[in-house]
């Protein structure tokens, strides 16, 4: 009995060798389903940002005398680390720029050095694609600088002091055991005229085995993915130095010049001259952005402001009467409650940022409105990997409406509309807004279409949060009249669904199976692939979540001969590419899996692809929002408006009637004598 136990045992043993052998031999022999060529990835996380104007000076290394705006402080977040341990970690600040005046920012990250630039962002130092140098691309797009004066630059914390680094040459930075940046903290103090947001991100190289998270006790999952998960890389900016408005439409005016003037001791005068000598790192005139905003950080003194442009004239404090009533729902200071006139008390500027709004008077009676502009815009996933849409435009309160489009035959389909309002997350007085993208619910080419529109500010109802406001607002979005041509001035962007898990085929161009092709991950920020892997000679790969980013990102396809990119296109068109067969094999792609817990590591699909799939060139979804004005929607006509404002009225009436009873009823039991 013993013998043929231990026989037996000797036989599994031996049949356990030989499928080890067998797998070894097509290990080497055969390319594997999941073949990885030994490509670095590229990850970024984000930094956590604080301004160093709201800080102690100490804190961010300040002496006597310098600007103490524009300056801000860096550490490692801990909602995501960088690369555990490794000398080469890049750091980048990313400003929303307009490169191409079309009213949609795109998002231009520079780690301040061309030569970085070029070699983390295209992978060669020689690069010689202006799209490379990002450093070049912000200095003539927005005049951005690190050098603008004496105390603008790059400080690392060393020994409890802030030290100013050289800015060419410059070496990357360490991480230590746990991903924390070293330095610890980092001073980064940049220039441009314009208030732009920004956003500070820690790039990392990393073999696509190494580990990629700095978690405590094996517990990494979290830390594996990309991330854009602070607060703070949904974008900062400066604090402005003030608004010019409209003084009847209420809106932001765009492109005017205002000049400022200081007081001269020796004179007594203001003196624009006077000014920029004690000033020289201000652009003086200052011309307003879409959203009318200016900015001057000035040393402590005493000044004036004057505002100009062609069809308006400056306003006098006797004419405050004149300016529409909602104006100081918009934008009042709460630091300074007065507008600034032509003939206000001058400036006293002593130690903090003095904000003055500025009310002009237009030379026609109706006023003047602009087109919208997107001034920021950031889609990032949550834990739940729905995806948080966030941003500013240059109008107050605009009404922003999202809806789930597809091409279908080369006509945009759109159904789903939902309107986002102040009250619900759409822009506020600022122009800010936040929504959430429940992404989980689209179906294969699906995206998400957004549309922000302005609205008469003279007519919106500016909600406080109370049950009467917000009733009052309700009536006031239900029976006012659509503002006429509000439509034109519209501006709408796309966002592509963001997966956590991709598998599938790649197709070319002309929808041929492309086999053996590597596969490449890319977001807009970057010429350089986030993270490659190599098909297998059916044409089919998977990438796992670790290795994608929680921001919108596209897929790029390169023959295995031409090794030329043959194909590029948008998550929405992987997913319809691939949509029979993630339905047939059960692929979730917005799961969040990594290599060690995804559920189909061991799967093999059955699926057998089509060689050839049917591209349109109509179904293409460009990644980069467009700019275009929207089918207007359907609008109550004048009997329409006339009906809802007589059912309001009887409802006002009857509410109005029912307490008057109640009233009467009260007091007359009140009143009735005690038998």
């Amino acid at each position: 009995m013993t013998t043929v136990l231990v026989c037996d045992i000797m036989i599994e043993d031996m049949k356990k060798l030989i499928l080890f052998l067998f797998g070894f031999l097509f290990l080497f022999l055969v390319k594997p389903t999941y073949a990885q060529d030994a490509v670095p990835a590229l990850r970024f996380v984000c930094l956590d940002l604080q301004w160093c104007n709201d800080l102690a000076p100490e804190a961010c290394g300040f002496i006597p005398g310098q600007h103490r705006g524009h300056r801000g402080l860096l550490r490692s977040s801990n909602q995501a680390k960088a690369v555990p341990n490794s000398n080469e970690t890049y750091i980048t600040e990313c400003l929303d720029v307009d490169t191409n005046a079309d009213s949609i920012p795109e998002v231009v990250c520079t780690t301040g050095n061309s030569t970085m630039d070029k070699k983390l962002f295209c992978g060669d130092e020689n690069a010689t694609s202006p799209e490379c140098d990002h450093l070049s691309i912000l200095q003539n797009s927005v005049q951005y600088s690190l050098d603008h004066d004496g105390s603008y630059g790059i400080y690392y914390k060393e020994n409890n002091q802030f030290v100013k680094q050289p800015l060419d040459p410059r070496d990357p930075i360490a991480t230590n055991s746990l991903g924390n940046i070293i330095p610890s903290e980092i001073a980064w103090q940049s220039y441009t005229p314009a208030n732009l947001e920004r956003k500070f991100l820690a790039w990392n190289f990393i073999q696509p085995t190494q580990q990629t998270g700095g978690g405590v006790g094996g517990q990494q999952q979290a830390s594996l993915e990309f991330a854009f998960r602070s607060s703070s890389c949904s974008g900062q900016a400066w604090d402005p130095y003030g608004r010019v408005f409209d003084a009847v439409t209420l809106e932001p005016i765009p492109q005017t010049s205002v000049e400022l003037s200081q007081l001269n001791p020796d004179t007594g005068t203001f003196d624009v001259a006077y000014a920029n000598q004690q000033n020289p790192t201000i652009i003086n005139p200052n011309a307003t952005r879409a959203d009318g905003r200016f900015s001057f950080l000035v040393v402590d003194g005493d000044y004036k402001l004057v505002s100009s442009r062609n069809e308006y004239v400056p306003m006098q404090r006797r004419e405050a009467s004149t300016i529409k009533p909602n104006a100081k729902n918009i934008y009042i200071n709460p630091t300074y409650p007065e507008f600034y006139y032509s003939d206000s008390n001058p400036i006293q500027q002593r130690g903090r940022i003095e904000q003055r709004d500025i009310p002009m008077k237009p030379n026609i009676a109706s006023g003047y409105r602009y087109p919208l502009s997107l001034m920021s815009q950031n889609s990032i996933l949550d834990k739940d990997n729905n995806v948080i849409y966030t941003g500013a435009v240059s109008h107050p309160f605009a009404e922003l409406v999202i809806e789930v489009c597809k091409k279908e035959n080369g006509i945009e389909v759109c159904n789903g509309k939902t309107i986002y309002k102040q009250g619900n997350g759409g822009p506020d007085k600022d122009g800010k807004f936040q929504v959430t993208l429940r992404q989980q619910n689209l179906r294969a080419g699906e995206y998400f279409k957004k549309t922000f529109t302005p609205v008469d500010l003279n007519a919106i109802r500016i909600v406080d949060g109370s049950i009467m406001t917000q009733f009052l607002s309700w009536i006031g979005n239900v029976i006012k009249i659509p503002e006429v041509q509000a439509q034109d001035r519209s501006i709408s962007t796309i966002t592509q669904p963001i997966p956590t898990y991709l598998e599938g085929y790649a197709y070319d161009a002309e929808g041929n199976l492309m086999p053996n092709a590597t596969v490449g991950i890319y977001v807009s920020f970057s010429e350089q692939a986030l993270y490659t892997k190599k098909a297998n000679q059916n044409g089919y790969f998977k990438i796992t979540s670790e290795f994608l980013p929680t921001t919108e990102y596209e897929l790029r396809y390169t023959g295995e001969e031409t090794q030329t990119s043959v194909a590029q296109l948008s998550t929405s068109e992987f997913l319809t590419q691939n949509e029979e067969f993630m339905t047939v094999e059960e692929v979730d792609p917005y799961l969040f899996a990594t290599s060690s817990s995804d559920p189909r590591r061991d799967v093999t699909p059955t699926y057998q692809p089509p060689q050839k799939i049917s591209i349109s060139p109509d179904s293409q979804v460009s990644q980069t929002p467009t700019n275009t004005t929207p089918t207007a929607a359907p609008v109550a006509g004048a009997p329409q408006q006339i009906l809802l404002v007589g059912v309001v009225l009887l409802l006002l009436m009857g509410t109005a009637g029912l307490l008057l009873v109640m009233y009467l009823y009260k007091k007359r039991t009140q009143n009735t004598p005690l038998a």
